[in-house]
């Protein structure tokens, strides 16, 4: 006997470019939200400096590691997914290197996040609402509790 059971998760889905393949399922009200987005904005500045000590590889090849960029998106995808879950980089960045140049002289996860910026700021402001709404409720439990 299967069973289905539904829930609120607190989960919100994210249509990418209006392409409704391409989505991400993250989770706004996590209470380590604010956390996880702290580490990463720390891990990606630490990655772009790397990446900028690559930009001279154009001139010689010889002194180049094969797979170092490829680290350093492995290493950005890998902190991007503690942020929007596991399996958003892929959905988001299409295997494509999140370092990789866009249009106006952004790299790919700058215009991602340039574009998810307003929805993050938002969920901030609806978060609080919920986790206050949530206070005052636990609070009012324990005084029906005590009587």
């Amino acid at each position: 006997m299967e069973h289905t059971l539904f829930f609120e998760d607190g989960s919100q889905t994210v249509w990418l470019n209006d392409e409704h393949t391409r989505f991400f399922k993250w989770f706004p009200n996590d209470l380590n939200f604010v956390d996880k987005l702290i580490r990463f904005e720390a891990k990606t500045n630490e990655l772009i400096e790397k990446y900028r000590d690559l930009k001279g590889i154009g001139e010689s090849l010889e002194d180049y590691k094969v797979g170092t960029i490829e680290s350093i998106a492995e290493e950005f995808n890998k902190e991007f997914e503690t942020v929007f879950n596991k399996g958003s980089a892929e959905h988001v960045f299409q295997g494509v290197n999140p370092f990789s140049p866009v249009a106006g002289g952004k790299l790919l996860f700058e215009s991602f996040m340039e574009a998810a910026t307003p929805l993050i700021e938002k969920s901030f402001e609806g978060f609080e609402e919920s986790r206050q709404k949530y206070v005052d409720s636990l609070a009012s439990r324990k005084v029906r509790r005590a009587k």
